[in-house]
Protein backbone atom coordinates (compact mmCIF):
# COMPACT_ATOMS: atom_id res chain seq x y z
CA UNK A 1 0.00 0.00 0.00
CA UNK A 2 2.54 2.58 0.86
CA UNK A 3 3.65 4.28 -2.19
CA UNK A 4 7.18 3.28 -4.15
CA UNK A 5 9.33 5.88 -6.74
CA UNK A 6 7.71 3.11 -9.25
CA UNK A 7 4.71 4.87 -8.36
CA UNK A 8 6.01 8.03 -8.98
CA UNK A 9 5.44 8.54 -12.38
CA UNK A 10 1.69 7.41 -12.41
CA UNK A 11 0.84 10.75 -10.23
CA UNK A 12 -0.49 13.39 -12.78
CA UNK A 13 1.82 16.09 -11.61
CA UNK A 14 4.88 13.79 -12.62
CA UNK A 15 4.48 12.37 -16.23
CA UNK A 16 7.13 14.29 -17.15
CA UNK A 17 9.52 12.39 -14.47
CA UNK A 18 11.68 10.51 -16.63
CA UNK A 19 13.81 7.71 -14.47
CA UNK A 20 17.56 7.86 -16.11
CA UNK A 21 19.06 5.54 -13.46
CA UNK A 22 18.85 3.37 -10.34
CA UNK A 23 15.77 0.88 -12.00
CA UNK A 24 16.86 -1.53 -9.36
CA UNK A 25 16.09 0.16 -6.54
CA UNK A 26 12.03 1.44 -7.98
CA UNK A 27 10.81 -0.77 -5.08
CA UNK A 28 11.97 1.49 -2.20
CA UNK A 29 9.80 3.01 -0.29
CA UNK A 30 8.81 6.77 -0.61
CA UNK A 31 7.89 8.11 3.10
CA UNK A 32 7.95 12.10 2.35
CA UNK A 33 10.13 14.40 0.18
CA UNK A 34 12.58 17.00 0.64
CA UNK A 35 13.80 19.76 -1.21
CA UNK A 36 17.03 20.49 -1.21
CA UNK A 37 19.88 22.64 -2.39
CA UNK A 38 23.00 22.36 -0.30
CA UNK A 39 25.35 19.44 -0.72
CA UNK A 40 25.07 18.89 3.01
CA UNK A 41 21.35 17.58 2.57
CA UNK A 42 22.27 14.88 4.89
CA UNK A 43 22.11 16.48 7.99
CA UNK A 44 18.10 17.27 7.15
CA UNK A 45 16.92 14.26 6.48
CA UNK A 46 15.92 10.80 7.99
CA UNK A 47 15.74 8.47 5.72
CA UNK A 48 12.78 6.99 3.30
CA UNK A 49 12.83 10.65 1.52
CA UNK A 50 12.59 11.16 -1.89
CA UNK A 51 14.75 14.07 -2.53
CA UNK A 52 14.64 17.14 -5.20
CA UNK A 53 17.19 19.38 -6.18
CA UNK A 54 17.66 22.22 -8.39
CA UNK A 55 21.29 22.11 -8.33
CA UNK A 56 21.24 26.05 -7.48
CA UNK A 57 24.21 25.10 -4.22
CA UNK A 58 25.74 22.39 -6.72
CA UNK A 59 29.29 23.89 -7.81
CA UNK A 60 30.27 23.11 -11.29
CA UNK A 61 31.78 19.36 -12.41
CA UNK A 62 30.18 16.17 -11.61
CA UNK A 63 32.33 15.60 -8.13
CA UNK A 64 29.76 17.40 -6.22
CA UNK A 65 26.43 15.41 -7.52
CA UNK A 66 28.87 12.32 -6.92
CA UNK A 67 29.54 13.17 -3.32
CA UNK A 68 25.46 13.66 -2.94
CA UNK A 69 23.95 10.55 -4.48
CA UNK A 70 27.01 8.88 -2.63
CA UNK A 71 25.88 10.30 0.77
CA UNK A 72 22.24 10.38 0.13
CA UNK A 73 21.98 6.60 -0.69
CA UNK A 74 24.35 5.91 2.43
CA UNK A 75 21.79 7.60 4.18
CA UNK A 76 18.56 5.73 2.92
CA UNK A 77 16.72 7.94 1.11
CA UNK A 78 14.41 6.52 -1.47
CA UNK A 79 15.55 8.08 -4.33
CA UNK A 80 17.22 12.11 -6.14
CA UNK A 81 15.07 13.92 -8.34
CA UNK A 82 17.08 16.37 -10.43
CA UNK A 83 15.55 19.25 -11.74
CA UNK A 84 17.24 19.60 -15.22
CA UNK A 85 17.50 23.72 -16.54
CA UNK A 86 19.96 26.44 -15.63
CA UNK A 87 21.76 24.39 -13.15
CA UNK A 88 22.48 20.71 -13.96
CA UNK A 89 21.72 20.92 -17.79
CA UNK A 90 22.28 17.29 -17.94
CA UNK A 91 23.13 14.53 -15.61
CA UNK A 92 26.56 12.97 -15.95
CA UNK A 93 27.25 9.85 -16.91
CA UNK A 94 29.92 8.95 -14.32
CA UNK A 95 26.48 9.56 -11.79
CA UNK A 96 24.52 7.37 -13.41
CA UNK A 97 26.76 4.72 -13.60
CA UNK A 98 27.01 5.57 -9.58
CA UNK A 99 23.36 5.16 -9.21
CA UNK A 100 23.14 2.12 -11.54
CA UNK A 101 25.38 0.44 -9.28
CA UNK A 102 23.72 0.78 -5.79
CA UNK A 103 19.99 0.61 -7.11
CA UNK A 104 19.53 4.18 -6.22
CA UNK A 105 16.59 5.74 -8.32
CA UNK A 106 17.63 8.60 -9.68
CA UNK A 107 15.24 11.02 -11.88
CA UNK A 108 15.27 13.70 -14.28
CA UNK A 109 12.36 16.23 -14.31
CA UNK A 110 12.12 19.38 -16.60
CA UNK A 111 12.85 22.75 -15.26
CA UNK A 112 9.44 24.11 -16.34
CA UNK A 113 7.50 21.66 -14.12
CA UNK A 114 6.50 23.72 -10.45
CA UNK A 115 8.61 21.59 -7.31
CA UNK A 116 5.75 23.15 -5.64
CA UNK A 117 2.87 21.62 -6.88
CA UNK A 118 4.98 18.23 -7.37
CA UNK A 119 6.30 17.47 -3.37
CA UNK A 120 2.36 18.98 -2.53
CA UNK A 121 0.86 15.63 -5.05
CA UNK A 122 3.03 13.50 -3.63
CA UNK A 123 2.71 14.20 -0.27
CA UNK A 124 -0.67 14.14 -0.60
CA UNK A 125 -0.83 10.77 -2.43
CA UNK A 126 1.39 9.76 1.01
CA UNK A 127 -1.14 10.89 3.51
CA UNK A 128 -3.77 9.29 1.30
CA UNK A 129 -2.19 5.97 1.54
CA UNK A 130 -1.26 5.93 5.11
CA UNK A 131 -5.07 7.22 6.13
CA UNK A 132 -6.03 3.77 3.63
CA UNK A 133 -3.51 1.49 5.27
CA UNK A 134 -4.99 2.62 8.66
CA UNK A 135 -8.41 2.09 7.46
CA UNK A 136 -7.84 -1.28 6.03
CA UNK A 137 -6.33 -2.32 9.39
CA UNK A 138 -9.01 -1.31 11.31
CA UNK A 139 -10.94 -3.66 8.98
CA UNK A 140 -9.12 -6.46 9.60
CA UNK A 141 -8.83 -5.96 13.70
CA UNK A 142 -12.47 -5.80 12.96
CA UNK A 143 -13.14 -8.86 11.09
CA UNK A 144 -10.15 -11.12 13.27
CA UNK A 145 -9.58 -9.56 16.32
CA UNK A 146 -12.75 -7.09 18.10
CA UNK A 147 -16.16 -7.46 18.44
CA UNK A 148 -18.12 -8.50 14.89
CA UNK A 149 -20.15 -5.12 13.65
CA UNK A 150 -23.21 -6.05 11.02
CA UNK A 151 -21.52 -8.42 8.68
CA UNK A 152 -23.07 -5.74 5.86
CA UNK A 153 -21.17 -2.69 7.16
CA UNK A 154 -17.85 -4.44 7.06
CA UNK A 155 -18.48 -5.90 3.37
CA UNK A 156 -19.40 -2.29 2.53
CA UNK A 157 -16.44 -0.86 3.76
CA UNK A 158 -14.65 -3.50 2.14
CA UNK A 159 -15.76 -2.55 -1.47
CA UNK A 160 -15.19 1.06 -1.18
CA UNK A 161 -11.41 0.30 -1.23
CA UNK A 162 -12.15 -2.63 -3.75
CA UNK A 163 -12.35 -5.54 -2.01
CA UNK A 164 -14.88 -7.99 -2.17
CA UNK A 165 -16.05 -9.85 0.98
CA UNK A 166 -19.24 -11.42 -0.38
CA UNK A 167 -17.55 -14.67 -1.59
CA UNK A 168 -16.13 -17.65 0.91
CA UNK A 169 -12.38 -16.61 2.17
CA UNK A 170 -10.02 -18.13 4.46
CA UNK A 171 -7.09 -16.81 6.58
CA UNK A 172 -3.54 -17.16 6.50
CA UNK A 173 -0.61 -16.02 7.81
CA UNK A 174 3.16 -15.51 6.48
CA UNK A 175 5.72 -15.94 9.51
CA UNK A 176 9.09 -15.28 9.10
CA UNK A 177 11.04 -18.49 10.50
CA UNK A 178 13.30 -17.35 13.33
CA UNK A 179 13.10 -14.06 12.67
CA UNK A 180 15.61 -13.23 15.79
CA UNK A 181 17.95 -15.51 14.53
CA UNK A 182 17.82 -13.93 10.92
CA UNK A 183 18.22 -10.38 12.57
CA UNK A 184 21.25 -11.63 14.59
CA UNK A 185 22.93 -13.29 11.38
CA UNK A 186 22.36 -10.24 9.15
CA UNK A 187 23.58 -7.94 12.09
CA UNK A 188 20.47 -5.40 12.25
CA UNK A 189 20.03 -4.11 15.74
CA UNK A 190 18.54 -0.41 14.62
CA UNK A 191 14.92 -0.66 15.45
CA UNK A 192 14.53 1.36 12.21
CA UNK A 193 16.23 -0.93 9.85
CA UNK A 194 13.84 -3.92 11.12
CA UNK A 195 10.78 -2.12 10.79
CA UNK A 196 12.23 -1.57 7.60
CA UNK A 197 12.80 -5.23 6.86
CA UNK A 198 8.70 -5.85 7.88
CA UNK A 199 7.49 -3.38 5.16
CA UNK A 200 9.77 -4.98 2.36
CA UNK A 201 8.20 -8.49 3.91
CA UNK A 202 4.77 -6.91 3.78
CA UNK A 203 5.35 -5.19 -0.35
CA UNK A 204 6.91 -8.71 -1.58
CA UNK A 205 3.73 -10.24 -0.33
CA UNK A 206 1.48 -7.49 -1.56
CA UNK A 207 3.75 -7.58 -4.75
CA UNK A 208 3.42 -11.80 -5.45
CA UNK A 209 -0.59 -10.98 -4.69
CA UNK A 210 -0.88 -8.14 -7.42
CA UNK A 211 1.09 -10.82 -9.89
CA UNK A 212 -1.86 -13.60 -9.32
CA UNK A 213 -3.96 -11.13 -9.58
CA UNK A 214 -5.57 -11.98 -6.44
CA UNK A 215 -7.29 -9.09 -4.43
CA UNK A 216 -6.96 -9.92 -0.33
CA UNK A 217 -6.43 -8.10 2.48
CA UNK A 218 -3.38 -8.38 3.92
CA UNK A 219 -2.15 -6.58 7.10
CA UNK A 220 1.58 -6.28 9.09
CA UNK A 221 0.86 -7.64 12.70
CA UNK A 222 3.81 -8.36 14.64
CA UNK A 223 6.42 -10.61 13.02
CA UNK A 224 4.01 -11.79 10.55
CA UNK A 225 1.82 -10.78 7.39
CA UNK A 226 -2.05 -11.47 8.45
CA UNK A 227 -4.06 -12.27 4.67
CA UNK A 228 -8.10 -12.93 4.26
CA UNK A 229 -7.61 -14.93 1.00
CA UNK A 230 -10.71 -15.47 -1.55
CA UNK A 231 -11.66 -19.00 -1.97
CA UNK A 232 -14.30 -18.76 -4.43
CA UNK A 233 -14.49 -21.99 -6.83
CA UNK A 234 -10.68 -23.34 -7.64
CA UNK A 235 -9.26 -20.39 -5.81
CA UNK A 236 -8.06 -22.92 -3.01
CA UNK A 237 -5.98 -24.77 -5.23
CA UNK A 238 -4.46 -21.39 -6.33
CA UNK A 239 -3.93 -20.24 -3.14
CA UNK A 240 -1.11 -22.75 -2.38
CA UNK A 241 -0.02 -21.80 -5.71
CA UNK A 242 0.19 -18.50 -4.31
CA UNK A 243 1.80 -19.20 -0.92
CA UNK A 244 4.86 -21.22 -2.91
CA UNK A 245 5.42 -18.11 -4.87
CA UNK A 246 5.62 -16.14 -1.62
CA UNK A 247 8.09 -18.15 -0.17
CA UNK A 248 10.35 -18.16 -3.43
CA UNK A 249 10.13 -14.59 -3.60
CA UNK A 250 10.92 -14.00 -0.09
CA UNK A 251 14.20 -15.85 -0.29
CA UNK A 252 15.18 -14.56 -3.58
CA UNK A 253 14.37 -10.77 -2.44
CA UNK A 254 15.81 -10.73 1.22
CA UNK A 255 18.73 -12.99 1.60
CA UNK A 256 18.89 -15.75 4.31
CA UNK A 257 15.28 -14.97 5.30
CA UNK A 258 12.32 -17.98 4.81
CA UNK A 259 8.91 -17.97 5.64
CA UNK A 260 6.10 -20.62 7.04
CA UNK A 261 2.51 -20.00 6.29
CA UNK A 262 -0.27 -21.52 7.82
CA UNK A 263 -3.81 -21.68 6.34
CA UNK A 264 -6.88 -21.97 8.24
CA UNK A 265 -10.34 -23.09 6.33
CA UNK A 266 -12.63 -21.83 4.58
CA UNK A 267 -15.64 -19.88 5.46
CA UNK A 268 -18.49 -17.78 4.17
CA UNK A 269 -19.32 -15.77 6.79
CA UNK A 270 -17.24 -13.18 8.39
CA UNK A 271 -17.55 -14.23 11.76
CA UNK A 272 -15.99 -17.51 10.95
CA UNK A 273 -13.12 -15.84 10.42
CA UNK A 274 -11.78 -15.36 13.69
CA UNK A 275 -11.88 -19.37 13.44
CA UNK A 276 -9.95 -19.59 10.59
CA UNK A 277 -7.24 -17.12 12.15
CA UNK A 278 -6.64 -19.48 14.74
CA UNK A 279 -6.83 -22.91 12.49
CA UNK A 280 -3.86 -20.94 10.40
CA UNK A 281 -1.79 -19.86 13.95
CA UNK A 282 -2.38 -23.92 15.14
CA UNK A 283 -1.20 -25.15 11.02
CA UNK A 284 1.63 -22.90 11.61
CA UNK A 285 2.79 -24.41 14.77
CA UNK A 286 2.65 -27.28 13.95
CA UNK A 287 4.67 -26.90 10.58
CA UNK A 288 7.33 -25.11 12.68
CA UNK A 289 7.41 -28.13 15.23
CA UNK A 290 7.90 -30.60 12.82
CA UNK A 291 8.37 -30.00 9.34
CA UNK A 292 11.09 -27.18 9.83
CA UNK A 293 11.28 -24.16 7.74
CA UNK A 294 9.73 -22.77 4.74
CA UNK A 295 6.68 -24.66 4.90
CA UNK A 296 3.59 -24.49 4.21
CA UNK A 297 0.30 -26.41 6.21
CA UNK A 298 -2.95 -26.13 5.73
CA UNK A 299 -5.03 -26.59 9.33
CA UNK A 300 -6.91 -29.64 7.98
CA UNK A 301 -3.65 -31.12 7.56
CA UNK A 302 -2.77 -31.36 10.83
CA UNK A 303 -4.96 -34.58 11.67
CA UNK A 304 -4.68 -35.54 15.23
CA UNK A 305 -2.65 -32.09 16.30
CA UNK A 306 -6.37 -30.96 16.02
CA UNK A 307 -7.46 -33.06 19.45
CA UNK A 308 -4.05 -31.98 21.39
CA UNK A 309 -5.33 -27.92 20.46
CA UNK A 310 -8.80 -28.43 21.48
CA UNK A 311 -7.35 -30.27 25.19
CA UNK A 312 -6.13 -26.94 26.07
CA UNK A 313 -4.63 -28.55 29.65
CA UNK A 314 -0.98 -28.84 29.51
CA UNK A 315 -0.83 -30.47 32.62
CA UNK A 316 -3.05 -33.35 30.90
CA UNK A 317 -0.81 -33.76 28.17
CA UNK A 318 2.50 -33.78 29.90
CA UNK A 319 0.77 -36.68 32.19
CA UNK A 320 0.19 -39.01 29.36
CA UNK A 321 3.67 -37.94 28.31
CA UNK A 322 5.35 -38.48 31.23
CA UNK A 323 3.33 -42.09 31.72
CA UNK A 324 4.38 -43.39 28.15
CA UNK A 325 7.86 -41.92 27.27
CA UNK A 326 9.18 -40.35 30.84
CA UNK A 327 11.37 -43.21 31.58
CA UNK A 328 13.30 -42.50 28.28
CA UNK A 329 13.66 -38.86 28.44
CA UNK A 330 15.07 -39.65 32.16
CA UNK A 331 17.42 -42.08 30.26
CA UNK A 332 18.18 -39.55 27.51
CA UNK A 333 18.66 -36.92 29.60
CA UNK A 334 21.18 -39.06 32.39
CA UNK A 335 23.21 -41.56 30.06
CA UNK A 336 23.48 -39.08 27.13
CA UNK A 337 21.15 -41.45 25.12
CA UNK A 338 19.56 -41.33 21.95
CA UNK A 339 16.10 -43.39 22.72
CA UNK A 340 13.37 -40.82 21.93
CA UNK A 341 15.00 -39.59 18.66
CA UNK A 342 15.03 -43.46 17.81
CA UNK A 343 11.78 -44.72 18.61
CA UNK A 344 10.93 -41.53 16.50
CA UNK A 345 12.77 -42.15 13.36
CA UNK A 346 11.47 -46.52 13.66
CA UNK A 347 8.05 -45.64 13.83
CA UNK A 348 8.62 -42.80 11.14
CA UNK A 349 9.56 -45.62 9.14
CA UNK A 350 6.83 -47.91 9.90
CA UNK A 351 9.05 -50.27 11.99
CA UNK A 352 11.39 -50.70 9.09
CA UNK A 353 14.77 -51.77 10.32
CA UNK A 354 16.85 -51.04 6.75
CA UNK A 355 15.38 -47.31 6.55
CA UNK A 356 15.93 -46.89 9.94
CA UNK A 357 19.44 -48.09 10.19
CA UNK A 358 20.24 -45.96 7.30
CA UNK A 359 18.97 -42.43 8.51
CA UNK A 360 20.78 -42.82 11.69
CA UNK A 361 23.97 -44.39 10.27
CA UNK A 362 24.60 -47.05 13.45
CA UNK A 363 25.25 -50.46 13.09
CA UNK A 364 22.00 -53.11 12.93
CA UNK A 365 22.80 -54.76 16.65
CA UNK A 366 22.84 -51.08 17.97
CA UNK A 367 19.56 -50.13 16.93
CA UNK A 368 18.40 -54.03 17.86
CA UNK A 369 19.71 -53.20 21.24
CA UNK A 370 17.93 -49.55 21.48
CA UNK A 371 15.10 -51.05 20.57
CA UNK A 372 14.92 -53.75 23.48
CA UNK A 373 15.79 -51.42 25.83
CA UNK A 374 12.89 -48.57 24.42
CA UNK A 375 10.12 -51.61 25.25
CA UNK A 376 12.41 -52.46 28.50
CA UNK A 377 11.55 -48.75 29.77
CA UNK A 378 8.37 -48.19 28.24
CA UNK A 379 6.61 -51.45 29.46
CA UNK A 380 5.31 -51.79 25.84
CA UNK A 381 5.96 -53.77 22.56
CA UNK A 382 6.76 -52.54 19.57
CA UNK A 383 5.06 -55.69 17.52
CA UNK A 384 1.77 -54.26 19.43
CA UNK A 385 -0.02 -52.03 17.02
CA UNK A 386 -2.31 -50.80 20.00
CA UNK A 387 0.95 -49.84 22.23
CA UNK A 388 3.05 -48.61 18.75
CA UNK A 389 0.00 -46.15 18.45
CA UNK A 390 0.25 -45.25 22.10
CA UNK A 391 4.06 -43.97 21.57
CA UNK A 392 3.26 -42.61 18.56
CA UNK A 393 0.77 -40.55 20.50
CA UNK A 394 3.64 -40.38 23.08
CA UNK A 395 6.11 -38.66 21.29
CA UNK A 396 3.84 -36.07 19.37
CA UNK A 397 2.71 -34.54 22.34
CA UNK A 398 6.07 -34.41 24.01
CA UNK A 399 7.29 -32.24 21.09
CA UNK A 400 4.06 -30.40 21.39
CA UNK A 401 4.89 -29.37 24.62
CA UNK A 402 8.06 -28.94 23.56
CA UNK A 403 9.54 -31.29 26.42
CA UNK A 404 11.80 -33.23 23.45
CA UNK A 405 13.46 -32.25 19.99
CA UNK A 406 14.23 -34.14 17.24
Amino acid sequence: MSIRCKDLMELPSLQKLKLVAGRDGLDRVVRWVHVADVPQVTDWVQGGELLFITGIGIKKGTGTLLELIDSVQKKKLSGLVINVGPYIQEIPEEAIKLADSSGFPVFSLPWEVKLVEVTADICRTIILKQMEEKSLWDLVENILFGPMENQEIIIDRAAYYGYDLTNPHQVAIVDVDDFASYLKEAGIRDEKRVLEIKMLFHQIIQEVLGRHKCKALSVLHSDSVIIILPTKGNEERLNKMLTEDIKESMSSKIPGMSVSIGLGNSSLWLKDLKESLIQAEQALAVAKMFKGRNQTLYYKEIGYYKLLFKMGHRTDLEEFFLETLGDLLTHDKNHGGELLSTLNMYLEENGNLARTIERLYVHRNTLKYRLEKIENLTGRSLGNAQDRLNLQMGLAVGRFLNMWTK
